[in-house]
């Protein structure tokens, strides 16, 4: 019976990956329309969403490219690091191969000792590159976006303005991590209710399958856990929106105040330069 409904396993995978793509670069569209919009927000002007897609439509290469390097350096690390753990691993099973007698415990203490030195190695790594790229990728995307630089220069800029305000930066990154966690335990709370529905629907099919039978989706657990399912991704996508609006908003406020001021407002006064100073100021 499984054997014969793969083809809508591979159907919903499809459909999923192709879900994901089209959601990915509406997200890319939309970063860069909030940070250009709260740039704007933030000088007292009032939030365009149409101004904002053009806007972030515009930038969306530049924000792929920066993301496509923190994908990148972390996939080369990782692989680094899983080479290490391999390393590790091989050393414990030839320590297990050379022992004299398959029940000696030192050899099953190698494999195990090799197999969580590998799992330590990844995770260091993982926690590693993510708090890289909390400190470093934001001011990137607001450099792309609000410095209106090409790739490699807000690539540097953002490094730059972030390494020189390291200890601010840190700080910034625990206070929003530190929020992260409440509008996520919120969800948690909000989505017990709905949890309550979406597990009456497994109950169900673990029931069907104590009984001998194959467990099925169909009639009332079916509608259950596709709408429990449903409303716990709903709940989940509004908070992870509100986060990801609330920390490119704070991010450009953050480099407006670390950037460099390029341009002067020319109606500010300023005082003549030369031998037209003194006469100036003394007039």
């Amino acid at each position: 019976n499984i054997m014969g409904n793969m083809s809508w396993l591979f159907g919903g995978m499809s459909f999923m990956f192709c879900a994901s793509i089209i959601g990915y670069i509406i997200n890319l569209v939309m970063r860069g329309g909030t940070i250009s919009e709260a740039n704007l927000a933030w000088e007292g002007e009032s939030v365009d969403i149409g101004r904002g897609t053009r806007n972030g439509a515009g930038h969306g290469l530049h924000l792929f490219i920066v993301d496509l390097l923190w994908w990148l350096v972390p996939a080369v690390l990782m692989l680094a690091g899983m080479a290490c753990g391999f390393l590790f691993l091989f050393g414990g099973i030839g320590v297990a191969a050379n022992a004299p007698s398959n029940e000696d415990p030192s050899a099953i203490f190698a494999i195990m000792s090799s197999v969580f030195a590998m799992i330590c190695v990844l995770g260091c790594l993982g926690l590693l590159i993510s708090v890289l790229q909390g400190i470093f990728a934001p001011l990137m995307y607001q450099s792309a976006v609000l410095g209106k630089r090409s790739v490699g220069a807000a690539i540097s800029e953002g490094f730059s303005l972030a390494r020189h305000n390291i200890g601010p930066m840190v700080i910034f990154l625990i206070i929003i991590f530190v929020l992260n966690l409440g509008v996520q335990f919120l969800i948690q709370m909000a989505s017990i209710p709905m949890m309550g529905g979406w597990m009456a629907g497994w109950v169900g099919m673990m029931q069907d399958l104590s009984q001998g039978g194959v467990p099925s989706l169909t009639g009332t657990n079916g509608v259950v856990l596709f709408l429990g399912g449903l409303l716990v991704a709903v709940v989940t996508l509004v908070g992870q929106s509100f986060m990801q609006t609330f920390s490119l908003t704070m991010y450009a406020r953050v480099y407006r105040l670390l950037a460099p001021k390029e341009t002067v407002d020319e109606d500010t006064p300023q005082l003549p330069s030369g031998d037209e100073a003194a006469p100036a100021i003394v007039a």
